[in-house]
């Protein structure tokens, strides 16, 4: 196997004039927010999984998730597991997204007016972003920049190969499209992926300074238990000259008290370190060992794991730490505005592998992952789509009926209103979708488009109907409502 090449470095005019080509071809047209393609970067070896956002009307552009860790966060994303806390905490991504004037930074309106490159007067403009997980968004540095600009070209390629791309691809199947280009010729081709569930590196225990463990246990006297872990603060620190981060909070409270013994703050990638020091720390000052420590995670116990041997402690997994999670609790409302206090290592989807090298329990199913909401919704979408195929209709119209009902459901009744809409309850909102979240905005979808999504969601809310999920009296309301108003709905 030939080892990667080194990778090639971009300049912004280069990147943006990329850029300027992918928001011409419009991707959000054809290539739906469900659908997760890659680009594979033979330079490093990694795949820049990516989704093109448009469909909804809310933000145009393109989200690059690049290799396992930005497919964690694709993951978190779409189980909506970052809605509790701040999304900076755990993000793994780079945007590239039209931004209105207003939205630029002056770091931005820099690039734009340096790269010499005309855009239209009164239109949005690009704006490029790289988040990473503990630390503030920032502008991405020459390497992100490659991958930004081999994403942009590799989504061009797909369009260019549309009709042929699309045939292979069923939403359905837990397989991923991974595009494998030639940058000179633009020549493509595919292979395919089963979507895993990405493994999350354990945390790396510090080197152990045995002299001073011994120094602990001559010096202290064993009793009690503590809890600890480690939390984001959700008050960013920001050095000059350094990218901004949230700092990682190493505490340690008494069990049956719930006083707290010691805390210890650093970056994100420290927190290992931190982790330890703070508890030797707490120990020297205390001048007690606790004869058990609680967690909630076993990848906290990998860093404690040689330090307790040391000690004599009995790390023991609790799920939930009382103690800890009332303090963090009251100090998100009375310190933070209510901003949450969030464990550091976010929310566990990992490798098979790792889960059984864990809990030596079986590893769920991805369906088992999902929550009886969610189950409950695709295997409706399933039996709509196999109703649709038994009807007679080709693959690729089955498919483009499920992309809309999609971005109905989850991005007008799920995300648009709070608290959710249900799909049964959704058929009364179909003109409010069309009048309000359609009509409305200032990129408004094609008009093929909002004929295809209608056509759409008179099929799937008949389906409803046919199966007595909804009443035939508001399908006869939503057929009287389409009547009325297929033609400014579609215009």
């Amino acid at each position: 196997m030939p080892l990667p090449t080194p990778q090639p470095l971009i300049s912004w005019t280069g990147l943006l004039k990329t850029t300027r080509d992918f928001f011409k071809a419009q991707p959000w047209e054809k290539i739906r927010h469900e659908f997760l393609f890659g680009i594979d970067n033979p330079h490093t070896g990694e795949v820049l999984y990516c989704t093109a956002i448009g469909g909804s009307g809310d933000v145009y552009g393109l989200t690059i998730y690049p290799d396992a860790k930005g497919l964690y966060t694709y993951l978190l994303t779409q189980r909506q597991k970052l809605q509790e806390s701040i999304p900076f905490y755990y993000m793994d991504c780079f945007l590239v997204s039209l931004e209105n004037q207003q939205n630029l930074s002056p770091e931005d309106k820099r690039i734009l007016k340096q790269s010499k490159l005309s855009f239209p007067k009164g239109t949005a403009k690009p704006q490029f972003r790289s988040f990473s997980s503990g630390y503030m968004q920032t502008l991405p540095d020459p390497e992100e920049r490659y991958a930004i600009n081999l994403a942009l070209q590799g989504t061009l390629v797909v369009l260019r190969n549309w009709t042929e791309f699309q045939k292979d691809f069923d939403p359905l199947l837990d397989m991923i499209p991974i595009i494998v280009f030639d940058e000179s010729t633009g020549m493509m081709h595919m292979r395919y992926e089963e979507l895993k569930m990405p493994s999350l590196p354990m945390l790396t225990p510090p080197p152990l300074n045995e002299i001073r463990m011994r120094s602990l246990v001559k010096q202290s006297k064993k009793q009690g238990t503590w809890e600890g872990s480690l939390y984001y603060i959700p008050s960013p620190v920001q050095e000059k000259g350094k990218r901004g981060f949230f700092p990682s909070l190493a505490i340690w409270g008494d069990h049956q008290s719930g006083m707290i013994l010691g805390t210890d703050m650093a970056e994100r990638k420290t927190c290992a370190e931190s982790l330890v020091r703070s508890l030797c720390a707490t120990i020297e000052k205390t001048r007690t060992i606790p004869e058990i420590v609680l967690i909630n995670d076993q990848r906290i116990a990998a860093a404690l794991e040689p330090a307790a041997a040391a000690l004599g402690i009995t790390l023991q997994d609790a799920g939930v730490l009382p103690q800890l999670e009332g303090l963090t609790a009251a100090l998100s409302r009375k310190q933070f505005g209510g901003n949450p206090i969030s464990p550091v290592l976010g929310p566990a989807i990992i490798s098979k592998e790792d889960y059984e090298k864990l809990d030596g329990d079986k590893m769920p199913d991805d369906d088992e992952l999902l929550d009886a909401e969610h189950k409950a919704i695709f295997a409706l979408l399933t039996g709509f789509a196999n109703e649709l195929s038994m009807n007679g209709l080709a693959r690729a119209t089955v498919k483009k009926h499920l992309a809309n009902v999609s971005t109905f459901i989850f991005q007008f009744l799920h995300k648009a209103h709070i608290p959710a809409i249900s799909i049964e309850e959704g058929i009364k909102h179909v003109p409010e979708f069309f009048d309000q979240t359609i009509a409305m905005r200032a990129h408004k979808p094609s008009k093929s488009l909002r004929k295809s999504m209608l056509v759409s969601l008179r099929k799937f809310y008949t389906f409803l109907a046919d199966n007595n999920s909804i009443s035939l009296e508001a399908m006869k309301q939503l057929d009287q409502e389409i009547k009325a108003n297929r033609e400014r709905w579609t215009s």
